[in-house]
């Protein structure tokens, strides 16, 4: 990890400074040599501005990411506990400095990366707060920084935050299950890679997991989503459901499959636009 061919432990450690349980722990990410000795230790501080508020801490840490793609960094996903504003950290190795690479109106449940034509790109996957619905953010590893694309003059917009946007940014549609249940709390809560030149970003609520819709993004001739499938559990609920008198149309005749809902997906050449996906994928 530190390019010295030596071997170093993560821990994501959280710091109750408060005997009130009400109170956030404090997080903090430590590095440990393969001896046990603490090389580094990183503390997230850092404040936004979104419209008129301002966001500090308490932060929490979602997930962690060493990453692959040749250089030396190790990618951290910061939360507000409160508000779900996130950012992304990427920590120097060797002294644990951080740099803000890319700020977001929602949570950041999960990073990744992908190749495309010899260039690393880090995946962002979870939620925004404007659409209310589960987002996914793509960018270049070597920009300093991007932020999520956001209405302008509304308090979902970094004003705190230096220029900079993503090279990709999507914006999943709620499924029906949720709309019947009125959650409207899914996430994109996985990321992997599941062949040469595709990923897979799945998407469930916060309190079922199991019930996902697995969308799969081709990476040429640009990133899109291709097709969407569905878990044996998802279709199980929609069964339920269906029984229960809350649907009134079987999984064959289910339109979400026949015909899916586009994905809003934003680009700073093209800016919003929708994309079709394939109705073929979406039939099991």
């Amino acid at each position: 990890m530190r390019g010295d061919g030596s071997r170093e432990v993560i821990l994501v450690a959280p710091v109750r400074l408060s005997p009130n349980p009400g109170t956030y722990p404090e997080v903090e990410v430590d590095c440990f040599s393969s001896s046990g000795g603490l090389l580094w230790s990183y503390v997230p501080k850092e404040e936004f501005r979104f419209g008129d508020h301002e966001i500090r801490g308490p932060w929490a840490i979602t997930d962690v990411l060493v990453s692959g793609g040749g250089k030396h960094v190790i990618f951290v996903s910061v939360v507000h506990p409160e508000w779900g504003n996130s950012f992304v950290a990427a920590l120097d190795p060797l002294r644990g400095k951080a740099v803000v690479c890319f700020v977001n109106t929602g949570t950041i449940q999960q990073l990744g990366e992908i190749g495309i034509s010899g260039t690393t790109y880090l995946l962002a996957g979870g939620f925004n707060n404007e659409s209310d619905s589960p987002s996914l953010a793509v960018m270049n590893e070597r920009k300093d920084f991007a932020a999520s694309p956001q209405t302008s003059g509304t308090r979902h917009v970094c004003v705190s935050c230096p220029s900079g946007v993503p090279d990709y940014y999507f914006v999943f549609r709620n499924s029906e299950i949720s709309r019947i249940r009125h959650t409207h709390h899914e996430y994109v809560r996985r990321l992997r890679n599941s062949a040469e030149g595709e990923f897979e970003a799945v998407v469930s609520e916060d309190d079922d997991r199991d019930a996902a819709r697995i969308f799969l993004f081709q990476i040429e001739p640009t990133v899109h989503a291709e097709t969407l499938r569905f878990s044996s559990t998802y279709d199980s609920h929609h069964e339920d459901f269906e029984h229960g008198g809350k649907l009134t149309h079987s999984l064959r005749d289910c339109p979400e499959r026949l015909h899916p809902a586009p994905l809003r997906a934003w680009t700073a050449n093209a800016g919003w636009t929708e994309l079709n996906l394939s109705p073929h994928g979406a039939d099991q």
